[in-house]
């Protein structure tokens, strides 16, 4: 209890991604530990980490909370479906199966408001509890060419629960004034409920990048096809035909469908002897080899926020990303390049560039992306905002078990 008499807020963290999904994973461990870090002497957290057929997915915390699992398997996801329908709702309700496994949980935490820091699909069948969702991006609409977001109806998947949750939602939380723009014209969400959460607000220095670096540039991305491996073989391809310097690339990730195709074109190009494969990493392999690397290139279709870019800039590692992702808009020709994600030429020069001896490393990272506010004291004012509105209802409102 507060001083005022008052109950201290109880804030449900719902955490969703799986720990080989590595971009994911990463924003989760840094938001969640701000959080705790930050605001654990002011409200109460409970984390809410997902169990799929029996195997359980654990955020790496700084401080101890108290953690509950929920199922969210294909059954799970396949009933929400149709709990959804607000018709159906109403008849399941009265013989009490209305309700998920999370909400069920959410419900005997006696949680006041569960935030969903990554999007999740559960986010629009809660029923009984205000929720805070996660929108990162929507690309569906905006590259609706690549398969990862169309196909197989992706794209009504995600309208449809993205949509129900955002419009539901007492703050829909995003990465940039363009993700609030994108939500707010898509879904019909008030600009007022849109949070702006940029990833600089969490990101960390990996620590100091080895002197002299390898031999190689590094891109950490997932097979998808929207990452565009593909043009950075071709740029291989290109600096060996005019007998120009190339390093080599190293390519961590896991697969995600378009591995076998990129390991073709690598030898249909003649590069393959430049590129390694190091598949999924751990987090500490990972800064070991991002430390080692002469620079970090980001090529993706998607933006407009990558985390590893970020990363690499605010550990002294050079980076090229295209034109997509915002650390674009600070491109000096030198320690941050810009190019045009379909741009062979432009990304031949940047690998050139990296090979070069005497490699000049970032002197001076752009304010904007070391001095962000962070993210406990943005996620303060949403939560500090619900309080006062919190207090004008009892508990049994919610059907508390």
């Amino acid at each position: 209890m507060t001083n005022s008499g008052r109950r201290r807020l109880r804030i449900g963290i719902i955490s969703l991604t799986d720990p080989l999904i590595g971009g994911g994973r990463t924003y989760e461990n840094l938001l969640v530990n701000s959080l705790v870090d930050g605001l654990n002497s002011k409200y109460d957290f409970v984390l809410f980490s997902p169990k799929i057929a029996g195997r359980k997915s654990v955020v790496s915390i700084s401080v101890k909370i108290r953690t509950v699992y929920y199922r969210c398997g294909p059954l799970n996801i396949a009933l929400q479906q149709i709990r959804n329908d607000p018709l159906i709702f109403r008849i399941m309700d009265k013989v009490k199966v209305a309700r998920s496994d999370l909400e069920k949980r959410l419900l005997r935490e006696r949680v006041d408001i569960a935030y969903f820091i990554s999007p999740n699909s559960l986010a629009a069948g809660i029923s009984d509890i205000p929720i805070i969702s996660t929108i990162w991006d929507l690309a569906h609409v905006e590259n609706p060419e690549f398969p990862e977001v169309t196909s197989r109806r992706r794209t009504e998947y995600r309208d449809l629960t993205y949509g129900r949750a955002a419009r539901k939602s007492v703050a829909v939380v995003v990465d940039s004034p363009r993700g609030s723009r994108d939500v707010t014209r898509s879904f019909g969400v008030s600009p007022e409920r849109t949070v702006v959460l940029p990833f600089t607000s969490i990101v960390k220095s990996w620590g100091v990048p080895t002197d002299p670096p390898g031999d190689y540039v590094i891109y950490p991305a997932q097979f998808w096809p929207h990452k565009n491996h593909v043009v950075l073989l071709e740029a291989l391809s290109a600096l060996l035909s005019s007998r120009r310097k190339a390093p080599r690339l190293l390519f961590v990730g896991d697969d995600k469908g378009n591995r076998n195709f990129i390991e073709e074109r690598a030898h249909a190009l003649g590069v393959w002897d430049l590129v390694e494969f190091a598949g999924f990493l751990s987090a500490e392999e990972l800064r070991s080899r991002l430390l080692q690397a002469r620079g970090l290139v980001m090529p993706s279709y998607f933006g407009p926020t990558n985390l590893p870019p970020i990363e690499a800039l605010l550990s002294g590692i050079p980076v090229a990303v295209s034109t997509s992702d915002a650390v674009s808009e600070y491109a000096d020709g030198a320690a941050i390049q810009g190019i045009e994600p379909s741009d062979v030429e432009g990304w031949a020069d940047a690998l050139e560039f990296f090979a070069m001896p005497g490699l000049a490393r970032p002197t001076q990272v752009p304010t904007d992306l070391k001095d962000a506010e962070p993210a406990h004291v943005i996620l303060d004012r949403v939560f500090s905002g619900f309080v006062s509105k919190r207090s004008t209802w009892c508990p049994d409102t919610y059907g508390w078990q």
